[in-house]
């Protein structure tokens, strides 16, 4: 028994972390696509930072003035309009591991909206998205 909880572990600890990027606490997954949120503070912020090369997307979440902003529900659709995700950030950032495509990010903060297509591909990198809003 002691053999499949340390396989388990182990299996765990490669699926989040890749050669190269800081291993992060709070990563979650919903079907095939893994995130995490955060960025509260400069420690937050950087570790977030540090971990953004094992993801393919890094959506960050302002106001017009530049400040940033938590509490925000974010729904990733894919080509088709199949919501893949929906959650409420905890921070600024949101990192996004998706499969190789096309999506929509839509961003909904206090009422208002904000929306984007963007490419994917897990070749090229993280591919940064700021979505900001008028305040």
């Amino acid at each position: 028994m002691q053999f499949w909880k340390t396989l388990a572990a182990a299996f765990t600890l490669a699926m989040f972390s890749t050669p190269g990027s800081a291993a992060i606490d709070g990563v979650k997954a919903t079907g095939n696509v893994r995130y995490v949120s955060g960025g509260v503070g400069e420690a937050e912020r950087r570790e977030l930072e540090s971990a953004a090369g094992a993801f393919d997307l890094k959506v960050q979440l302002a106001s017009a003035s530049g400040a940033f902003l938590a509490n925000t529900t974010v729904r990733v659709f894919d080509q088709s309009g199949q919501q893949l995700l929906a959650t409420r950030t905890r921070g600024p950032l949101l990192l996004l591991d998706l499969p190789t495509g096309r999506y929509r990010i839509e961003a909904e903060h206090h009422g208002h909206k904000q929306g984007a297509w963007v490419k994917v591909d897990e070749s090229e990198g993280i591919k940064p998205l700021t979505l900001s809003w008028a305040q």
